[in-house]
């Protein structure tokens, strides 16, 4: 039984699986990223690239640390950040990708 001191995110997901953090991500980009244009490869891509942003600075993990955490190519990432720079950030809510 849950105590008074656990979050919702302790009683929803347990602590073991919030040892590493957990990423926030708005209901409105959840739902609607298909209205936006975003594929469903992309959209995971994002969340894995946001699960790196700690602070109001852009978030800058490596090609190589992306393509392991998603088990694709650097070359997918790569096509993945070119798809993406035609969705304009403030429509989504997300930082500016920067160039490859």
């Amino acid at each position: 039984m849950a105590t008074y001191e656990n979050s919702k995110l302790e009683i929803i997901w347990g602590n073991r699986l919030l040892d590493e953090g957990f990423t926030s991500l708005p209901n409105l980009l959840v739902r609607n990223y298909r209205r936006l244009g975003i594929q469903h490869g992309e959209f995971g891509f994002i969340t894995v690239l946001l699960s790196y942003k700690h602070d109001a600075r852009d978030p800058f993990p490596s090609r190589k640390t992306l393509a392991d955490n998603l088990d694709c190519s650097e070359k997918q990432i790569d096509k993945w950040i070119k798809a993406l720079k035609g969705v304009p950030p403030t429509k989504c809510g997300f930082c500016t990708l920067s160039p490859v």
